[in-house]
């Protein structure tokens, strides 16, 4: 990463999940699609990921919570909403995390925010709740 394209962009919710392998971030992105990384950590104790993806959150206000012809997505552990969607649908990426470890936490208007700051080369966000800062290169 090289050049900041503007100011750190902060005051934004944001959602994580853990799986086995991995585990997926939301970030309240300013435009649509909201964007979904997958974060492939094949040690659950690694302080880095070996890959990522992004994908575009198709979640909607007034789908079902859980993906309703994706059986393995469901309660207590999900995943839900886009998180679901992306596990279910996109290829690969159930095989590659695996099964969720924990349900989903976000700051939903309730807790701290994170930020985000986007580089030429690619961008860091901020997950206070876990006290971690993440790097995607591109």
């Amino acid at each position: 990463m090289v050049y900041p394209l503007g100011a750190t962009i902060t005051d934004r919710n944001y959602a994580r999940q853990p799986f086995e392998r991995g585990f997926m971030f939301w970030w309240e992105a300013l435009q649509a699609p909201q964007p979904i990384w997958v974060i492939y950590t094949p040690d659950p104790l690694a302080t880095a990921g070996e890959t990522w993806t992004r994908h575009d959150n198709r979640w909607q206000v007034g789908q079902p919570e859980y993906p309703a012809d994706c059986p393995q997505a469901g309660p207590p552990l999900g995943p839900k909403n886009g998180f679901g969607l992306v596990w279910c649908y996109e290829a690969g990426v159930k095989a590659q995390v695996g099964q969720p470890r924990d349900q989903e936490f976000g700051s939903g208007n309730m807790f701290a925010k994170g930020a985000a700051q986007f580089f030429q080369g690619g961008m860091i966000l901020e997950n206070p709740a876990g006290r971690q800062v993440w790097a995607f290169i591109t």
